[in-house]
């Protein structure tokens, strides 16, 4: 039970940290447009 605990937090970190790559991307492309069009 421990073990598998263990693995599912390390999954949801994994998660957590794509999220917020992915974030960060869409951050950067809408301040890219928005220097382009301005």
């Amino acid at each position: 039970m421990s073990s598998f605990f263990k693995n599912g937090s390390v999954k949801l970190e994994l998660v957590l940290v794509l999220t917020d790559l992915i974030f960060y991307e869409f951050l950067n492309i809408i301040f890219e447009i928005h220097f382009i069009f301005v």
